[in-house]
């Protein structure tokens, strides 16, 4: 079996995950926020559900 070469990651995309991955988050404005961007999301999603070109998409 051969064995697969993976290409190389863009640094850009590397220095983000590492800072996602790693950087500790100690701000509970920080954890409001993200949950509220979150229940934003969800919701934007559900009602797009009453949409049929929204809809369409998911296939």
């Amino acid at each position: 079996m051969a064995r697969t070469e993976h290409p190389q990651w863009d640094p850009v995309m590397v220095d983000i995950a590492d800072y996602v991955l790693h950087t500790p988050i100690d701000s509970d404005l920080a954890y409001e926020t993200a949950r509220h961007c979150l229940l934003d999301t969800l919701g934007c999603g559900l009602a797009a559900l009453d949409f049929p070109a929204c809809t369409k998409l998911l296939v």
